[in-house]
């Protein structure tokens, strides 16, 4: 069975890499290296454990060139999406949420029981419960009735219970188990196992017959989105928001010659636009993905927070003076900024972007879906509950001055 399963994914990783390996390409594996023992990085600073083997063995099997590559745990799934790697081999559950974006190999590694970890064997299992950001078990916590309480890596979820922060971890046991057994005790199972998900299969792509350049990183990757702005089955919201800012800065939005000419000159649309427009909504609200949030949440001082603001916005420090107004703004309730995780809110995953096409056309839905997606891009992501509402706003406020300031916008 072992031998079976081997060859049929590396069938598998042969078949959804046809393309890339036809043209001599290096097929890249994405995996976290965080999660032993399926991925862990070792003492020579590289990536090892039973999916490294694994891999290793199928493009062998496979007649494959491949390099590894780690990738954090949320956001292993977009990145695979946009092409930074192939496919996923990361200790993977098979979902049919995870299913709707991405294909799966047959199952490499059949389904094993999660287990609930935690200081006593009676411990609260519907109080606090720590488990890793976008995994099954987290889902399984937030639809529980017990309080959800997300870390970005594993580590995290376990020491979340060691310091008192959550009053059980909920994961795979083949993670669980050795760290219960070097623990001396202080760690032991609670409650019952729970069986979840349908095993572990590699991550491939569900379109692997695009070409894809790249993400644009400078206005001439970018062409006109008029036909698609025309015709809302065919709308990109997103991109279209960021095409607005460029087309006020001088872009000239035209499919044969896109290439920016800056106009030097100051008009009253380019303020107005940061301002009241779509990117602006992005740039100054805070949510749990905003880099901002994280600063105000690690900042010591007012003063810190504004001297980080101002060299990350105008790469300069601002004056006493700026320094003064801008910190005042900030300190009323400064010291009971942060939430605690009780109150904390994990927003939904964002709708997958899918391709568009033509055939939108042919589609009566389509144009409803843009529409909706549409609202979506201009509410932007939702307001991080890691800070206190009141608060957060004083902050988004400050930042939103820094955004909107003939500095930023004219030099």
């Amino acid at each position: 069975m072992k031998k079976l399963i081997l060859t049929v994914a590396a069938l598998a990783l042969s078949a959804g890499m046809g393309m890339a390996a036809s043209h001599g390409k290096t097929i890249r594996l994405g995996t976290e290296g965080a999660y032993p023992p399926y991925n862990y990085i070792d003492d020579k600073g590289e990536i090892a454990g039973f999916e490294r083997d694994l891999g290793d063995e199928l493009c062998k099997r496979a007649e494959l060139t491949c390099e590894w590559v780690k990738n954090d745990w949320d956001s292993i799934i977009p990145n695979l999406v946009s092409g930074n790697y192939d496919v996923i081999i990361a200790g993977m559950s098979i979902t049919a949420e995870r299913d709707q974006i991405i294909d799966f190999s047959q199952d490499y590694y059949p389904p094993t029981a999660s287990t609930f970890v935690a200081k006593s064997a009676d411990a609260d299992l519907k109080g606090v419960v720590s488990a890793q950001t976008s995994t099954i078990q987290a889902g399984y916590i937030a639809e529980s009735g017990a309080t959800l309480l997300e870390f970005a890596t594993p580590e995290e979820t376990v020491a979340a219970v060691r310091n008192g922060e959550a009053d059980a971890v909920f994961a795979d046991w083949d993670y669980l188990k050795p760290i219960v057994e070097a623990s001396g005790g202080e760690l032991v199972v609670a409650g019952e196992p729970v069986p979840l998900g349908g095993g572990v299969g590699l991550g491939i792509r569900e379109s692997d017959n695009s070409i894809s350049l790249g993400d644009p990183t400078r206005a001439w990757m970018l062409t006109s989105t008029s036909n698609e702005r025309d015709r809302p089955a065919l709308a990109l919201p997103r991109i279209q928001a960021v095409c607005d800012v460029l087309a006020a800065f001088g872009w000239r939005a035209s499919r044969p010659d896109p290439l920016s000419d800056r106009d030097h000159a100051a008009n009253s649309l380019q303020p107005a636009i940061l301002a009241n427009g779509v990117m602006g909504t992005w740039l100054t609200g805070l949510s749990d993905d905003h880099g901002a949030t994280a600063l105000c949440r690690e900042a010591i001082s007012p003063e810190a927070l504004v001297e980080t603001l101002f060299l990350r916005v105008l790469t300069r420090r601002p004056t006493p003076a700026e320094l003064q107004r801008y910190a005042d703004r900030l300190r009323p309730g400064f010291v009971t900024r942060i939430t605690p995780p009780t109150e904390h809110r994990t927003p939904g995953p964002r709708r997958p972007a899918y391709y568009v096409s033509w055939s939108n056309h042919l589609d009566k839905d389509a144009t409803l879906v843009r529409q909706q997606e549409s609202e979506d891009a201009r509410r932007g992501d939702p307001a991080t509950t890691r800070l206190e509402a009141g608060w957060r706003q004083r902050a988004e406020d400050a930042l939103w001055a820094l955004v909107n300031s003939p500095e930023f916008l004219y030099y």
